[in-house]
Parts: structure tokens; sequence; C-alpha cells
């Protein structure tokens, strides 16, 4: 018996040579490239994948929106816009045309008449007095406000 282990021993590695050799030489570089061709494969579904659901998701927004009404409430408010446009473009050449010194002129004379009106009907408005020049009080504030900042900044 003790002749036959090493006979065994050597069989045995020699096996596991050629498993080892047959997985680097043959196995490994067929599973390699079976992987690079599955990986564009299961990219391409997942992009189906994605593209179906957009599909649904589109097909439920058309169901949604009606695209017929939208296009002709568009054309109507593009219309009604269009008026509106040339409507204004009539008031401001309108208005251009009034002088702005007429209008002051008008409004003044305006015053003037219901102010005489206002002054025959009551009498001659009392006349306010004057206020008196605070100037000294003024420059007291300035200094006590500048001797403020300068405490504030030392």
């Amino acid at each position: 018996m003790i002749t036959s282990t090493p006979v065994i021993t050597k069989s045995v590695q020699m096996r596991y040579l050629c498993y080892t050799r047959m997985y680097t030489w043959i196995i490994q570089p067929i599973f390699c490239c079976c992987c690079c061709c599955l990986l564009p494969c299961l990219a391409m579904i997942k992009m189906a994948g994605s593209m179906e659901r957009s599909t649904e998701v589109m097909k439920a927004m058309e169901k949604v929106i009606k695209l017929p009404e939208i296009r002709k409430n568009m054309m109507d408010m593009a219309r009604e816009m269009h008026k509106a446009g040339v409507i204004e473009d009539m008031l401001t050449d309108t208005l251009d045309g009034l002088d702005d010194q007429d209008l002051e002129d008008v409004a003044n004379t305006e015053v003037e008449k219901i102010l005489s009106e206002v002054l025959a009907s009551h009498g001659p408005l009392p006349v306010a007095p004057e206020p008196q020049p605070e100037a000294a009080a003024d420059e007291d504030d300035v200094e006590t406000m500048a001797a403020r900042l300068n405490a504030l900044r030392s």
C-alpha cells in the first residue's frame, strides 16, 4: 500500500493541474466572452423597459390633455391679444395727440376756477405762520451724534 500512495498523489496533482489549465485557458475566456456579449443585451432589455414605461406615460397624458382643445384655446387667445394690441395702439395714438402743456393749462384753469368759487363763498383763507428755523438746535444734535459716534469707534 505504501507504494501506491505516491502514484495516487501524483495522479491527483496531475488532475488538479489539468483542471487549472482547462479553467484558465478554456473556460475563463469563454465565460468572459459570454459576459461581454450578455452585458449589451442586458442594457438593451433595460432600455426597452424604460421606453415601454415612457410610452405608457405618454398615452396617459394624451388621454388627459386634449390637444385640439388646447390648440383652439391658444388660437382664440392669440386673436384676443392681437385685438388688445390694436386697441392699445389706438389709445396711445389718441393720447399722444394731446399735448402735455395743453392738459396742464386746462387743469390749472379748472383749479383756479374752483379756488375762486371757494374763496368767494368763505372769504379769504387765513395765513399760516412761517416756521422758525431751528439751526442752533440742529447743530447741537449734530455735535452730540458725532460725540456718540466717536465713543462707539473707540
